[in-house]
């Protein structure tokens, strides 16, 4: 199970309720340099409900180019500081947790994370 919340909401979605999970990461500069950005992409079955005002902030809507990761789907931008520091146990846990729904990590080019993009 995964969960959201922020001051004023919470969002709970069973992994059962996943159609995929993968991993996405860039460098934070420009020149390969800087931390490593990571976000969690996840797609539900069914898709991305239309309105859903806890998780509202975390749809996205760009070309995964990933076979089986939905266009339409929710990111969750991981602290710098858990990257860092937790960055190979956080992969692992989404990889054995989502088993057959994983679908790898992903590097796209410098820019595609910022840390403003990021939860703290």
């Amino acid at each position: 199970m995964w969960w959201w919340r922020n001051k004023t909401e919470h969002a709970v979605l069973p992994w059962d309720a996943l159609d995929a999970v993968s991993l996405f990461w860039c460098r934070q500069g420009p020149d390969n340099s800087g931390h490593r950005l990571m976000s969690l992409e996840l797609c539900p079955v069914g898709g991305v409900p239309q309105s859903d005002p806890a998780l509202a902030p975390l749809t996205v809507e760009e070309r995964s180019g990933v076979v089986g990761v939905s266009d339409r789907r929710y990111r969750i931008g991981i602290p710098v500081f858990a990257t860092r520091h937790y960055g190979s146990a956080l992969i692992e846990a989404a990889r054995s947790r989502a088993a057959e729904r994983w679908f790898g990590e992903h590097e796209r080019s410098a820019g595609y994370l910022r840390p403003q993009d990021l939860i703290s």
